[in-house]
């Protein structure tokens, strides 16, 4: 299945987390498929519906989407990943699914404004599993909330 192809199947799904998933992460010290891997455990444990823990490991898949590799986000070119990966996600997943996808880059942006933080603060891609927010519950949990994107 080349890039462009939208799956078919859930196998499909997963030989695009086969194939790009052992990357590094955009600079980071983290795969892709470790950073997917660790929004679906936190969102697991913070009690997520089945929809949202498969969209917090869907999320980033958009980036190898675009085929411009990793420098591409690093250099400050918009990728526009989440409405990629929205889009290659529709014929597997319904809205339930797609949609918080799609939110997830504006949601970041506006909870980062709203709480007096620049882009910079809040756009590093990765983070420790036991990270937490003040209120002590997960990081990324907020984004992943409520339906539209912004959440607990």
């Amino acid at each position: 299945m080349s890039l462009g192809e939208k799956p078919s199947s859930v196998d499909e799904l997963f030989a695009v987390f086969e194939e790009h998933g052992t990357r590094q992460y955009y600079g980071e010290p983290i795969t892709l498929l470790a950073h997917s891997l660790q929004a679906a455990q936190m969102g697991s444990r913070a009690g997520a519906i089945q929809a949202l823990i498969a969209a917090a490991l869907l999320h980033d898949v958009g980036h190898r989407l675009f085929g411009g590799g990793e420098d591409f986000s690093l250099g400050g070119v918009d990728d526009e990943h989440e409405l990629l990966g929205a889009e290659w996600l529709g014929g597997l997943f319904g809205a339930e699914v797609c949609e918080p996808i799609r939110r997830h880059v504006d949601t970041k942006l506006a909870v980062s404004a709203d709480r007096g933080r620049s882009w910079d603060e809040v756009a590093a891609p990765s983070f420790d599993e036991g990270t937490e927010r003040p209120d002590g519950k997960p990081a990324g949990v907020r984004f992943a909330g409520r339906a539209g994107g912004a959440g607990t």
